[in-house]
C-alpha cells in the first residue's frame, strides 16, 4: 500500500519545462525495445494513467531508492519533460497535461538499464 503522504499533488506545467531533445527509443513499444535487446522487465511496478480532467498520474513502487527517470515525450520522440525521482520507494507523481494538444504521447520510465514505456492519448 502506498504511503498516504505521497499523495500530495505535485503539478507541473509541462510546456514550461519543454526540452528540445530527441531519443531514438522514444516512440517504440516495450515489445519493439525488447526485440532490440533493451531490458523491459523492470524491478519496479508502474501504473500510468490519464484521467478525464487531463491529469497524468504515475505511480511507482520499488524496493530501494535507486533513481527512476520519468519522461514525457511526443509521438515523434521529442522530450517535453523529464525529472529524476530517487527519494522514495513508493511514489505518486501528477502532471497537468491540459495545455498539450490532443494526440498520442509516451511516458518513459528508466532505472539503470531497465525501461518501461506507456503510450497515452490526450483527447
Amino acid at each position: 500500500m502506498l504511503n498516504t503522504s505521497l499523495f500530495s499533488a505535485i503539478k507541473w506545467q509541462v510546456l514550461a519545462l519543454m526540452l528540445l531533445v530527441t531519443s531514438p527509443l522514444a516512440a517504440k513499444t516495450n515489445a519493439e525495445l525488447a526485440a532490440q535487446g533493451v531490458n523491459t522487465n523492470t524491478s519496479f511496478a508502474a501504473n500510468v494513467r490519464v484521467n478525464a480532467n487531463g491529469q497524468l498520474a504515475v505511480i511507482l513502487q520499488k524496493e530501494d531508492k535507486e533513481p527512476v527517470r520519468i519522461a514525457i515525450l511526443t509521438e515523434k520522440g521529442q522530450y517535453l519533460f523529464e525529472e529524476k525521482e530517487s527519494k522514495h520507494t513508493n511514489i505518486l507523481k501528477r502532471y497537468d497535461l491540459n495545455q498539450l494538444p490532443a494526440g498520442r504521447y509516451m511516458v518513459k520510465l528508466t532505472r539503470g538499464n531497465e525501461l518501461f514505456t506507456r503510450e497515452i492519448t490526450i483527447k
